[in-house]
């Protein structure tokens, strides 16, 4: 049984910094360059500052650090910048002395983009987000050692992909252990019956951010008061409030569930890995077929151009020999010739050896003379000769009697005909007796997003997008092109590939189109989590027509200032989609805000790509600098 919980969390800030309520007098600064810290550095500076149990001014004398800022500014350039990055954007000894003095003011580091008089989006400048920032890694060296293991959500390298890892991993397998795991049965019960088991019950939990998911082996009665202690728990031992609605108890096998946006069930393994049907079978043994008469097909070419080039040559060489008194050369040739000639020979014996045909029949024919087996016969014949033919139908029987090679074949058909026997059985049997996890993204969620931003019209049939047009004209050219000369689709996926980089497992770039299969074959080693770039399937950035002012690329301390001006379009505004009508929401798909819809963003060429690839996201960029033009 499992047990879903969602959590309703209120939490309350004051203004300031709880953490200190006195001031330190500023040390003075170094003029030595800043380096970024290192993870046991940071858990050093931070633990030096916990003493009796407690952690004590954490924000003056840890997050005020400049080498702690600088490290937070690091942490958020999507690459390496340089130190005077910072300095033009903000003063790093100002933002720290006013931390150290508890003077720095969050609410004068925020802008507040306006989009109606109901809708508007408060957005932290950089200096806040630095800020932010370095109270997080401070944090996470405090709190992320001593969280529990299921705990996943807003921690650095977990995420959804992780706690969903966990589950298919841990979870699926809740078979009974071996003897040498149950050590709290009596050793002479084990020796009285070695089939004693003991089979305690298993209780799993995974918890992403205000979500808990508790899955337990035993009966409903036991999940249902392992729900009361944790909501009883959570209530009045956290002061949490468990929203009752989406509180509920599922069968894993009999129902799915929905946890993280995803949904799960315990299936038989034949779900994940259903056999090939009938059908497809027929299919491959007639794909198989089909590629044997193709390679008859081509032996047979490949022997007739044989044949006609040996024709050729030896004409050639008869024509010269009767025109003249044989060949004159410089170098000798002959040596060469006959390796040629001999290879070609192989090639025929081997071919001929290897059609059980055609040996059949020249054995038959060179041993239908058995009268000179008759032992009358054989004694009014010189012995010579008698052995003579016995040697030769040794050999016969030797390389031309098909009786080995038709064991040897039907031996691999018998081999597999077997080991398809015992995979079915083997499938069967697990089927019976063991569950797998089943992790689906639920489809109809990506087609309500497709047609929320009006990819699609009501009927799911693709529709026309203005805003291809609003493409560059290069792009525009490339693909009328790829279009008037019909050019396939593999040189179109080459051309575009190069915009797409996969990484393999060693690091390294990959540009390819992975197709379905491949997908699969990767499996789970290669299941990482993303950042969350769902709301860039509603967005659309397209190039001012104007030309502005040079500026600095907002995109966190980038230093270029050969910038374009790109206006911010929503898709889903363009169908004039309510925000504020819930039933018109797509439930696990996120969204940008509408503040955002045509503001222009200052954006170099390298940055533009990596939002386009979804490198870097909206949180990379430094919104509260985006400008409106008219």
């Amino acid at each position: 049984m499992v047990a879903s919980l969602h959590i309703r969390r209120i939490i309350t800030f004051t203004r300031g910094f709880p953490f200190s309520h006195h001031s330190s007098s500023p040390k003075h600064q170094s003029t030595q360059p800043l380096q970024t810290l290192t993870k046991p550095q940071l858990k050093t500076l931070v633990l030096n500052h916990y003493t009796h149990g407690h952690f004590t001014d954490l924000i003056q004398n840890v997050v005020a650090s400049p080498p702690v800022l600088f490290t937070a500014c690091q942490n958020l350039a999507a690459a390496p910048f340089r130190p005077a990055s910072v300095s033009d954007r903000f003063s790093m000894e100002a933002t720290a002395l006013e931390l150290r003095e508890n003077r720095f003011d969050a609410a004068a580091c925020c802008v507040t983009l306006t989009k109606s008089a109901s809708s508007s989006l408060v957005l932290p400048n950089l200096k806040l987000k630095v800020v932010v920032e370095a109270i997080r890694m401070v944090l996470e060296v405090v709190y992320d050692d001593r969280f529990v293991t299921f705990c996943y959500g807003g921690r650095v390298g977990m995420g959804r992909h992780t706690a969903v890892r966990y589950l298919k991993n841990s979870i699926q397998d809740m078979r009974l252990r071996e003897d040498r795991e149950n050590r709290v049965l009596d050793p002479k019960i084990l020796d009285s019956d070695s089939h004693v088991f003991y089979k305690p019950v298993k209780v799993y939990a995974v918890r992403y951010l205000d979500e808990i998911l508790v899955v337990t082996s035993g009966s409903k009665m036991l999940a249902m008061e392992l729900r009361t202690g944790v909501v009883k728990s959570l209530e009045l031992g956290l002061g949490l409030r468990v929203d009752k609605v989406n509180t509920a108890i599922h069968s894993a096998v009999a129902e799915k569930i929905e946890f993280l946006g995803m949904e799960l069930q315990a299936v038989p393994p034949s779900v994940l890995r259903p056999p090939m049907p009938e059908k497809a079978i027929r299919a491959r043994k007639k794909y198989l077929r089909q590629k044997a008469v193709r390679a008859l097909e081509l032996r047979n070419a490949r022997a007739r151009n044989r044949r006609k080039l040996g024709l050729k040559i030896f004409s050639h060489v008869y024509k010269k020999i009767k025109q003249s008194e044989g060949f004159k050369f410089d170098c000798s040739i002959e040596k060469e010739v006959r390796e040629i000639f001999r290879s070609w020979a192989d090639e025929v014996v081997q071919e001929f050896l290897g059609s059980i045909d055609e040996c059949q029949e020249w054995h038959r024919s060179l041993s239908a003379g058995d009268f000179l087996q008759l032992r009358h016969i054989r004694n009014q014949l010189p012995p010579e000769l008698v052995d003579a033919y016995d040697r030769f139908q040794e050999q016969v029987d030797k390389h031309l009697n098909p009786m080995k090679a038709r064991k040897v074949i039907e031996e691999e058909e018998r081999r597999v005909k077997e080991e398809e026997e015992q995979n079915y059985a083997k499938g069967t049997v697990e089927d019976l007796t063991r569950l797998c996890m089943k992790v689906e993204a639920p489809e109809i969620l990506i087609r309500k997003a497709v047609k929320l931003v009006g990819f699609t019209n009501h009927m799911g049939r693709p529709r026309p997008i203005e805003f291809l047009v609003a493409l560059e004209d290069a792009h525009i050219i490339e693909w009328y092109a790829a279009e008037k000369h019909e050019s396939t689709k593999r040189e179109v996926i080459k051309y575009f590939s190069k915009d797409l980089k996969v990484y393999d497992i060693n690091g390294n770039h990959e540009v390819h189109f992975p197709t379905e299969r491949e997908v699969k074959m990767m499996g789970d080693g290669n299941l990482s989590d993303p950042k969350p770039v769902d709301g860039a399937l509603s967005l659309a950035v397209v190039r001012l027509a104007s030309d502005e002012p040079p500026s600095h690329c907002i995109a966190h301390f980038c230093d270029k200032t050969t910038t374009v001006f790109y206006r911010v379009h929503l898709l889903q505004n363009r169908l004039n989609v309510n925000p504020l009508q819930k039933e018109k929401w797509v439930q696990g798909m996120g969204v940008i805000h509408e503040s955002l819809n045509r503001k222009c963003l200052p954006l170099c060429t390298d940055h533009l790509n990596d939002l386009y690839m979804g490198r870097i996201t909206l949180q990379d960029i430094d919104c509260s600098s985006c400008v409106d033009v008219d």
